[in-house]
């Protein structure tokens, strides 16, 4: 991919699939505001009412015990102590590394995914200059290996009886005019996959770790989608992209268990509302 090309620095057009028009126009889209980090939805007596951010409310859902701090750690090798040093010499400051490095270029990912979408060519260019090199790695997987048509990044939705708020990472389509859901992770080389037990409710056949906390981030959107926007689950297809140094590795997510597990999850979720 040349981000220096017309056609890839700015997708043009829409498709004319009326559940991709309904989405992208649906008076909802209106009604939400992610100001700061927190979410507001606009009632029907026209004052702003705070929302509650998806994942915490996963969390507390589903795996109230688990410490994401525990899962991202390096593990120790065993029989290998370190030697303290005999001076007190401070150690240099690495920026960008450890528990906040994923974050950081996590942030600036997703802020070069929604202005690559929003933006055109010149202006895009004008504020970041040259793209994050995962940026680089996602934008040219979703384009030039998948052949997705980006259409929107950072898409805000809501749910009033839940009073949840959530942005999908990005919203595109296929060539058959499917719907494209996206939740992007970053900075999970080798910790991916590592859980400290199962989670809970509908979803204790799971373990917690942070590729099925992905998953069910991907999975509420999808369902809000459904249950707001009156789009079909056959009209979507449903991804976790897990991005490092080395790769972009897709992870779908089969419309059968979303099926199976929709209701379950979704009543869940609204139990631990209150």
């Amino acid at each position: 991919m040349d981000v220096h090309d017309d056609e890839v620095i700015k997708a043009q057009g829409h498709p004319k699939n009326q559940h991709i028009i309904k989405l992208l126009k649906h008076e909802r889209n209106g009604r939400i505001i992610n100001t700061k980090g927190a979410y507001f939805y606009l009632n029907a007596q026209g004052k702003y009412v705070i929302l509650s951010g998806l994942l915490p409310r996963l969390r507390k859902t589903f795996f109230p015990e688990t410490n994401i701090f525990n899962l991202l750690k390096k593990p120790k090798v065993a029989g290998i102590k370190k030697r303290r040093r005999a001076t007190a010499i401070p150690k240099p400051v690495k920026v960008g590394k450890g528990w906040h490095y994923g974050k950081i270029r996590g942030t600036v990912v997703h802020q070069e995914m929604e202005d690559f979408v929003l933006l055109d060519r010149k202006n895009f260019l004008k504020k970041h200059g040259s793209l994050h090199h995962l940026t680089h790695k996602i934008l040219t997987f979703i384009i030039d290996t998948m052949k997705w048509q980006p259409l929107r990044s950072e898409f805000n939705i809501f749910d009033e009886v839940l009073g949840i708020g959530t942005s999908i990472d990005f919203i595109g389509t296929n060539e058959k005019g499917e719907l494209i859901l996206v939740e992007l992770k970053c900075g999970f080389t080798g910790y991916f996959d590592r859980s400290q037990g199962p989670m809970l409710r509908s979803m204790h056949k799971l373990s917690d770790s942070p590729h099925h906390q992905a998953n069910l981030q991907i999975i509420a959107a999808a369902l809000l989608i459904m249950r707001h926007h009156a789009i079909p689950l056959d009209a979507m297809r449903l991804y976790v992209l897990r991005v490092d140094e080395h790769q972009v590795e897709p992870f779908e997510i089969n419309n059968d268990y979303v099926k199976k597990k929709g209701v379950k999850f979704y009543r869940d979720l609204v139990a631990t509302s209150r």
